[in-house]
């Protein structure tokens, strides 16, 4: 497995770091009579489980990407544990839209009938749980106005759209992009490929990629989700490695050959589209 870039450890230490604090307050706050958590829990049990259980495949995920970038698990282990840990997210993702939407469609036809019957007697509604929640804790005005802007219908009506844009987002952060380099040192010939799907099959077509050029091609180089590079001298020296960005890549495979030789240049360099 390829070392994760600072950005992706920044991430996935954050992820592993706050989202069981989030999962243990709301395990622990769940049996408590707190004025939101409660009737969260209490009225839609479900929606908030798989809430946590997606915030969980979320940390498993972290920490098997952790344990890769540091050498603990193998590449093949983290490949296949991304697939295992992807699926269960989609299919939780997708219920919890259901039900999220199930929850609005419920919550939209219980306050129609409720304007309804309160305009029928001539009274006002009830406040919601949010305006009783303000009033008792700062002041009538401010519940009133907290009633108005807090709202039960606004948040189902957001929620399905932001846990859509989470499932997405899942699934784009784990695709990953593979690309390599082959080569023959005897004639000199290069193959490379980019975006694909796996390791193994990045190596296996950079290879097909040079044998039409040459017998004795191997792949040398590697890289995922970045960009590989290969420098080669007059004298047959060569140095390959890869980088976030193309120079970064250059710079490193020209290092690398300037070790054997002076008159090293580029001969090729490829990047994966992120």
């Amino acid at each position: 497995m390829q070392p994760l870039t600072t950005y992706e450890l920044v991430v996935n230490f954050v992820i592993l770091i706050m989202m069981p604090v989030i999962i243990w307050a709301n395990l622990r706050q769940s049996g408590r009579a707190a004025p939101f958590n409660d009737y969260l829990w209490a009225e839609h049990p479900n929606f908030m489980r798989m809430s946590l259980l997606i915030i969980g495949l979320l940390v498993v995920f972290s920490a098997v990407t952790l344990l890769g970038h540091f050498g603990v698990l193998s590449g093949g282990i983290v490949e296949i544990a991304n697939i295992v840990i992807g699926i269960p997210f989609l299919v939780l993702s997708v219920i919890e839209i259901v039900l999220a939407v199930r929850w609005h469609s419920s919550s939209g036809a219980i306050a129609r009938r409720g304007r309804a019957k309160f305009k029928h007697l001539g009274r006002r509604p009830r406040p919601s749980l949010s305006s009783c929640f303000l009033a008792r804790k700062f002041s009538p005005k401010m519940a009133r106005l907290a009633g108005r802007v807090i709202s039960m219908r606004w948040l189902m009506r957001v929620s399905p759209a932001a846990i859509l844009l989470l499932a997405f987002s899942g699934v784009a952060a784990a695709r990953d992009y593979y690309g390599a380099i082959a080569y023959s040192k005897t004639t000199r010939s290069v193959g490379y490929v980019y975006d694909m799907d796996t390791q193994d099959e990045a190596e296996s077509a950079a290879l097909i990629a040079c044998s039409d050029l040459a017998d004795d091609c191997e792949p040398i180089n590697w890289f995922r989700n970045a960009c590989g590079a290969l420098a080669v001298s007059s004298e047959g020296a060569w140095g390959t490695s890869w980088g976030e960005d193309e120079g970064t890549a250059e710079k490193k495979a020209l290092d690398g050959c300037g070790q054997y030789a002076k008159d090293c240049q580029i001969v090729r360099w490829v990047c994966t589209t992120h």
